[in-house]
């Protein structure tokens, strides 16, 4: 986030700024931050004011290329969350970051669980675990999938060999792109979990994933689909603040 100032000579919408994930307010000892879903245009036009803009609705066209107005609008659902915090320094920077706490929410209102049932008695429960310990604090798991381009491989091994018996699974390498955010916090807000002070430095690849011994390992772009570079041994990885990257990783 960016610091803003209102200038009072402007006109009113010279003051709004957008929001695409949050907004906050805060003086000396305190600090409101709102979370939404979507863009919105946001100002404070006084001290402790916070005003959303909902929606646009002109008559005429405002010059930024629609060539009409905007008078054609749909209902659609908002989701808003306000967080107060208290603070334990006031130190000011010209970039301003999100607490943990409210950088969690964020991510839960923007990517809510999606609950699928069905009709049937559990025979039993099974539990699934990927990795072996948590990651630190700072790292946002943003993506972890399988990689398509070793299916692919096999039918291409079909289509030049003229070979339609190969297994399905034959010469098959779980490969899979992981996504990962160096998040940053905001240090004059203490954590809400306590024993949360490990920090993103170097992460080993080959010390996260159960059952997965790592052959190979690459950084890519941020789709996955080109390679960077490869990693040698430990497989150790790094990403900047605020930065997300994306890795290409193969278990034996």
């Amino acid at each position: 986030m960016h610091r803003k100032t209102t200038f009072p000579k402007r006109h009113i919408q010279g003051n709004f700024y957008p929001m695409t994930t949050m907004a906050s307010v805060e003086n000396g000892t305190s600090k409101l931050t709102l979370l939404t879903t979507s863009s919105r245009g946001v100002a404070s036009l006084s001290p402790g004011w916070l005003e959303v803009g909902l929606d646009r609705r002109m008559n005429q066209d405002d010059w930024r290329g629609l060539g009409e107005g905007v008078t054609d609008n749909e209902a659609t659902t908002s989701s808003f969350m306000l967080v107060f915090e208290q603070k334990t320094s006031n130190t000011v920077s010209g970039v301003c970051f999100p607490s943990s706490l409210t950088s969690q929410l964020s991510d839960e209102l923007e990517n809510p669980c999606i609950i699928a049932e069905k009709n049937y008695e559990l025979q039993s429960r099974v539990q699934i675990e990927l990795i072996k310990r948590k990651l630190p604090c700072n790292t946002h798991l943003v993506n972890f999938r399988l990689a398509i381009q070793q299916r692919l491989a096999i039918q291409e091994i079909r289509s030049l060999t003229k070979v339609q018996n190969i297994p399905k699974l034959a010469n098959f390498t779980a490969a899979f792109l992981l996504v990962l955010q160096n998040k940053q916090f905001d240090c004059n807000i203490e954590p809400e979990n306590k024993d949360c002070h490990e920090n993103l430095q170097e992460l080993r690849l080959d010390d996260v994933f159960i059952d997965c011994s790592v052959a190979q390992a690459w950084e890519t772009n941020l789709s996955g689909t080109v390679l960077v570079k490869e990693i040698k041994r430990p497989y150790a990885v790094t990403v900047d603040p605020m930065e997300i990257k994306t890795f290409k990783v193969t278990c034996n």
